[in-house]
């Protein structure tokens, strides 16, 4: 009895262990944040991927800056360039840079961690602006879920579409 419950279990963890390594990166779509947990991927590479987007199939990949055919092979099994990402719990909040004076976001390139630099926004925010892009216009932020009138008007003079 013992030995077949200890059976079922590891099948289980096999099984669900199986399910977490098969969750995916979607190189076209996934946030900073998100870039950020494939292995060797910061902030600048996380940009660089962004920067070089749309992907075609996984192999584009090596046209972002810092990506080679090595990089490729480690993360073949990692992304995707179809589906959601898959997240394992909440986007993890950064530490917040105030923008220099003068400078501007734009909300059509910005990281998660640069939009975040915008007075109350957090990752879910920053998340919901990305899913809206593209911005023909700084009025149009008010398509992003939670960002209406009153946040536009605080952030007019922040943000930019260049």
């Amino acid at each position: 009895m013992k030995r077949g419950l200890i059976l079922v279990l590891a099948l289980g963890l096999l099984i669900f262990g199986a399910t977490l390594i098969q969750a995916k990166v979607n190189i076209n779509e996934a946030t900073s944040a998100e870039l950020q947990s494939l292995p060797g991927v910061g902030p600048a590479k996380a940009k660089a991927i962004i920067a070089a987007r749309p992907y075609a199939s996984i192999d584009d990949i090596t046209k972002a800056k810092g990506v080679g055919p090595k990089t490729l092979e480690k993360w073949k099994d990692l992304i995707t360039v179809e589906g959601a990402t898959e997240v394992v719990g909440k986007p993890k909040a950064v530490k917040k840079k105030p923008l220099a004076p003068g400078a501007k976001v734009n909300i059509n390139t910005a990281t998660s961690a640069e939009l975040q630099a915008l007075p109350g926004v957090g990752p879910a925010k920053a998340q919901a602006i990305i899913a809206a892009r593209p911005y023909a216009s700084i009025d149009d932020i008010t398509k992003a879920k939670g960002v209406g009138p009153k946040t536009l008007a605080k952030w007019r003079d922040l943000i930019t579409v260049e």
